[in-house]
């Protein structure tokens, strides 16, 4: 990441990555952008980035308190 970020820094050129890992983004870019069925959904810098918005772009459950349902049984025989 260091080494592309020099690359970009010295030649002038914006570097455009594709990731689904927060944590990384928030490290290694200036700007976010939120990109969910070809909508921009935000754009914004690592530090003003909320839990808020990426729950939003992940579709992820607002309220972590509710149970989450278990997974389906898996059958224990087999048959051929």
């Amino acid at each position: 990441m260091a080494l592309l970020h020099e690359v970009t820094r010295e030649s002038g050129a914006t570097l455009l990555a594709s990731l689904h890992d927060v944590a990384l983004a928030r490290r290694g870019f200036d700007r976010i952008l939120g990109v969910r069925a070809g909508r921009l959904r935000f754009d914004t810098t690592p530090e003003r980035l909320t839990s808020t918005m990426t729950d939003a772009l992940y579709e992820l459950d607002p309220h972590p308190e509710r149970p989450i349902p278990p997974p389906p049984q898996q059958p224990t025989g087999h048959r051929c």
